[in-house]
């Protein structure tokens, strides 16, 4: 009995505590149909291997799906961008506490199919960078359409956590000393070198034996490394010969992930007039090389001419370019995934709590004027942290609104662009309120909503400037007999 009485307890805590957020069906504005369906029939006998159309990887391996015939149909949803998560209307919340999303997956039987998965199935979400906070959360949907992400558990290690798990050591070791991701030190920032770098042959030599690259001066690329040394007081790096390639790859994958995810500053070396200087001088040299070259041609078949008087030979002027190309070399490129298992169909979340993300405990209240203040809904977006919540009413006033507990109380990270939106249906108009806003500690917004068309509704979602955003406003089926 006494255990009971605690459950319940507990139970009654989180409900007082959490915003009583709306219990109205799906927004008809934003929701999951504006998603792209990917069907795939599959045949349970064999092993499978799946590739969507943005980019995830499933493994099936034979037998992994139960089917009353040889054959299973699958329908796939993603949402991996902030763009294709307001869009779809999926909420970044569990419990009520933010999320910042990695990438959403759906993947279920098409409409119609008896079909069970019966051992697990491995998917891999691309994504930019791997952030180590990640877990992945299975969304229940609600009986009004809405999915609230629950049940995490930890990401298992794979071969990419483990190589950079190894690259992080190596920096810690070899480079902390002399170079920051950030910021120069006595070396300069590492951040995103392999985007500054043309060359990634050059760049591990480099690493490995600088002096040597410095001396090469045949290879075009030197040219960077050459003002990077005049740059930083002609002090030479420490070599490191014994790095095999597999360990710089695995550095250098390292310090890019964390440019990524820290959302570091591109900070430019500053050696820009150099480099100009060291190919305006490139390609003077090459030319007058070039001159001498058909000077001395001109001079041998002179002299040619004169002891023979041959007939008068067809003066060959070698190119002036061939040692001047400059030519492009491929970029290092290596595709990045949350990886993972299922065991049964569904909604899945790849996220972090915003408040292990290094959110700060803040205030945040919207409070509604005006003439409209039935049937909207009330949404914080924050496009770096992929966050998109819903708001519910607040205990403190009538008409306000917070995001996590009814006090206004709410983890954010500070100095953020953000947005809260406010958006409804008024009988044949769609109402509508933005305001953008940089976060910080203790914030309170009064907003009032104006109706607005679908042609300006879609273009105030634009303006959030979110490159690929492309909500749509259609009437749903049947909409005048709803109304």
């Amino acid at each position: 009995m006494k255990k009971i009485i605690l459950l319940f307890a507990a139970s009654f805590f989180v409900f007082v505590i959490s915003c009583n957020h709306s219990d109205k069906n799906e927004n008809q504005l934003l929701n999951k149909e504006k998603l792209l369906s990917q069907l795939f029939t599959i045949d349970i006998n064999n092993d499978t291997t799946l590739t969507t159309e943005k980019g995830a990887i499933m493994n099936i391996p034979r037998g992994a799906i139960s089917s009353n015939n040889n054959f299973a149909k699958l329908e796939i949803k993603e949402a991996y961008s902030i763009e294709e998560i307001i869009a779809a209307g999926l909420t970044t919340q569990s419990n009520g506490q933010l999320l910042s999303s990695g990438g959403m997956i759906y993947i279920n039987a098409v409409a119609g199919e008896t079909i069970k998965i019966t051992k697990p199935i491995s998917v891999k979400i691309p994504t930019d960078f791997i952030d180590p906070n990640m877990k992945i959360y299975k969304g229940d949907t609600g009986a009004n359409g809405k999915i609230n992400w629950t049940k995490s558990d930890t990401l298992p290690k794979n071969q990419q956590t483990l190589a950079l798990n190894a690259g992080g050591a190596l920096f810690q070791t070899n480079c902390a000393s002399c170079h920051a991701k950030g910021e120069g030190l006595t070396g300069p920032a590492l951040a995103y070198i392999l985007k500054k770098t043309k060359d990634k042959k050059t760049l591990y030599e480099f690493t490995k034996n600088n002096q040597r690259v410095l001396a090469d001066y045949k290879n075009p690329e030197s040219r960077y490394y050459r003002c990077l040394y005049e740059r930083y007081a002609k002090t030479p790096m420490n070599t490191f010969p014994n790095l095999t390639d597999n360990d710089l790859d695995n550095l250098y994958q390292y310090i890019e992930n964390e440019s990524e995810l820290r959302n570091l500053p591109f900070v430019k070396d500053d050696i820009r007039p150099c480099i100009d200087s060291c190919e305006k001088y490139s390609k003077i040299k090459n030319r007058l090389q070039a001159e001498k070259n058909r000077l001395t041609e001109d001079k041998v078949n002179m002299i040619i001419k004169d002891i023979t008087n041959p007939p008068s030979p067809v003066s060959i002027t070698p190119s002036s370019q061939a040692s001047g190309i400059n030519k492009v070399s491929p970029t290092y490129n290596e595709s990045l995934y949350y990886q993972f298992t299922i065991q049964a169909f569904g909604w899945y979340n790849v996220d972090a709590l915003l408040r292990e993300e290094g959110a700060v405990e803040s205030k945040l209240m919207v409070r509604v004027i005006g003439e409209y203040k039935l049937n909207i809904n009330v949404f914080l977006i924050i496009p770096s942290a992929k966050v998109f919540a819903e708001g519910g009413k607040l205990d403190v006033k009538d008409d306000s609104y917070g995001f996590y507990t009814t006090d206004g109380k709410i983890y954010l990270p500070q100095n953020t662009k953000a947005y809260v939106v406010i958006m409804g249906e008024n009988e044949d108009h769609i109402i509508f309120a933005k305001k953008e806003f940089s976060t910080s500690t203790n914030q309170q917004f009064d907003m009032s909503l104006s109706t607005v068309t679908k042609e300006q509704f879609n273009l105030e979602i634009k303006s959030f400037g979110l490159s690929d955003l492309t909500i749509k406003s259609n009437d749903t089926e049947n909409a005048d007999t709803l109304r």
